[in-house]
């Protein structure tokens, strides 16, 4: 960056290409490295009791594009993550997160209690994917203000493989029924209520 400090709202161009700023002497109060700092939000991990399983839920405000979490785990290939996904079987919770068409993070036995953010079809999350240095990072950031004690939640963006359907249960008004579809629109919304 051209400026000796990049703050959150600086026109610091990494931070607009989702590039983290590395560690440099000029650059040792920079606040583009949320990620390589672990500036994540404080979390609490939960049981839902209303069938979804685990979730998270934020145990402090969070702001409007703040980071929340990043989404850690074993980084492997779609060949191998379509391989771990016959082995696991349908009853065998997942959690994979695509990277690129060729990589995918699987948080299944190592990762990050980012694994446990549910889907939302209206989600307060969303996924960033940023470089820091050589390598793709994905990033949970804020999509609006979040109130303390909130559920985080962010849109799979779900494939399905195999025929194998994933029931929605997220309960939002605009809910798509299966996460492999996308969230109803206003205008579907409205065709349902005349009916």
């Amino acid at each position: 960056c051209k400026e000796a400090v990049c703050g959150v709202t600086s026109d610091c161009e990494n931070r607009h290409m989702r590039v983290e700023c590395l560690n440099s002497v000029d650059h040792k109060d920079c606040q583009n490295q949320r990620l390589q700092k672990k500036q994540f939000a404080r979390v609490e991990v939960f049981k839902t009791g209303d069938g979804r399983g685990w979730g998270l839920k934020a145990l402090e405000d969070i702001s409007s594009g703040d980071l929340v979490q990043e989404y850690i785990g074993e980084v492997v290939t779609t060949a191998m993550c379509k391989a771990r996904l016959r082995q696991y079987g349908p009853d065998t919770p997942v959690y994979f997160l695509a990277i690129n068409r060729k990589m995918v993070i699987d948080a299944s036995s190592k990762g990050s209690v980012a694994r446990f953010i549910n889907h939302s079809c209206d989600p307060n999350c969303e996924t960033e994917k940023w470089e820091v240095g050589s390598e793709t990072r994905i990033a949970i950031v804020a999509k609006k203000d979040i109130v303390k004690g909130t559920e985080l939640t962010y849109n799979y963006n779900f494939e399905s493989f195999g025929g194998h359907r994933v029931k929605c249960l997220c309960g939002s008004n605009n809910c798509s029924g299966f996460l492999d579809r996308r969230p109803q629109s206003g205008k579907d919304l409205s065709a349902k209520r005349t009916r």
